[in-house]
């Protein structure tokens, strides 16, 4: 039986929903069809849900159907006006996936009329002629005698298990809490470290002025996580001689920090940023102490999480020998995703290029700096 929603949620959602009596019914190749009533409740629910953690008005633009990994039309992916999309199951609207800030819907390079199977989050694929599971992203084949029972029970459990969790709020009565999506800082609250001079380019650092040719990605990467502790944790870690609280430009913080960091150098190693950190707020910052001091390792996933999951980003390496699509690079991480059937987790990074809601791999990884 489907999890109630109370009246209040609906009436104060109705503005934001885009759900009318023309939404036709959407039938795949294989002959499974979801017609307009369930597709109506199902962007009810999943609106509801996404509210209630984001606090964001959205309105639903399209919807597909998709099969599960034991063939059952079990999914269905909901994209939004605004942008982003989620995942959700179809018997009970739970989340297994969203992003209200992805520029890119999965499946959106395949025909409607394409059959989608869904392997958890994160892990899209299409069915070919020969009837194999073909990776969207990487164009990867498997035969699916290739999916275990093990995995196959990984996507059964969620679909038959998984319950909508009622937690009790004074202005609702009812919201429903989300699985299986980005944990962490959200994305909002760092976008002002993503334009201006928090760009690592060689308009902004050019050699000509001394900077090294290979730009100064650890300055920045490890700028932008001082910059937000002292924005939303401590404002004594950056004093407002170098840079004021709350500001959308670096001020001078950058540069101080390029002294200690990639200064007469073209690379470096976690040890080089840390230290560098260290130096320059033994130097600068009043914070600076045994208890406030940052650190290093190469064991980057666990650490992240823990920092992560307690509103702390950090500092990630990246190294194109791992697969970087950046090369060798620094970024500073405030979410990760840890799921899937077939692939890695991920991380959600500002990536001093321009993009704050960039995804990588957490197996590009090769070492993380954090603060304390």
């Amino acid at each position: 039986m489907r999890k109630t929603i109370s009246r209040f949620v609906l009436i104060t959602l109705a503005s934001s929903l885009f759900l009318t009596s023309t939404i036709t019914v959407f039938a795949t190749s294989e002959g499974a069809i979801i017609d307009s009533s369930e597709i109506s409740e199902i962007s009810r629910d999943v609106i509801n849900q996404i509210v209630s953690l984001e606090s964001r008005k959205i309105a639903v633009k399209d919807y597909s159907l998709l099969y599960d990994v034991s063939d059952n039309p079990s999914y269905v992916l909901l994209t939004f006006t605004e942008g982003g999309y989620a995942i959700v199951s179809r018997s009970n609207s739970l989340i297994a996936i969203y992003d209200l800030d992805s520029k890119h819907a999965p499946y959106e390079e395949l025909p409607k009329t394409s059959k989608k199977v869904f392997g958890g989050p994160l892990n899209y694929f299409s069915v070919n002629s020969k009837g194999q599971l073909v990776e969207t992203n990487t164009g990867s084949i498997y035969a699916k005698n290739q999916i275990t029972t093990a995995m196959r029970n990984m996507n059964s459990d969620f679909l038959n298990q998984a319950k909508s969790i009622q937690l009790v709020t004074v202005e609702s009565e009812i919201v429903y809490a989300a699985t299986a999506s980005w944990v962490g800082i959200p994305s909002s609250r760092v976008s002002r470290y993503s334009t201006g001079m928090w760009i690592n380019s060689t308009t902004n650092y050019p050699a000509s002025q001394g900077y090294p040719v290979l730009g100064i990605c650890g300055t920045i990467a490890a700028a932008i996580m001082l910059a937000y502790f002292d924005d939303y944790i401590d404002n004594n870690y950056v004093p407002s001689t170098i840079r004021i609280v709350n500001s959308s430009t670096p001020g001078s913080l950058i540069t101080t920090l390029y002294n200690y960091i990639d200064k007469g150098k073209n690379g470096t190693f976690p040890w080089d940023v840390s230290s560098g950190v260290n130096s320059w707020m033994m130097a600068y910052s009043p914070i600076y102490n045994l208890s406030h001091r940052s650190w290093y390792s190469t064991f980057t996933f666990s650490l992240a999480k823990d920092d992560i999951s307690n509103m702390r980003p950090v500092a990630i390496g990246l190294l194109e020998m791992l697969g970087s699509t950046y090369e060798d690079h620094w970024v500073t991480a405030y979410q990760f995703q840890e799921n899937g059937i077939f692939s890695t987790s991920y991380y959600k990074v500002v990536d001093n290029h321009g993009s704050y809601t960039a995804t990588i791999h957490v197996n590009w990884t090769s070492g993380i700096v954090g603060l304390d």
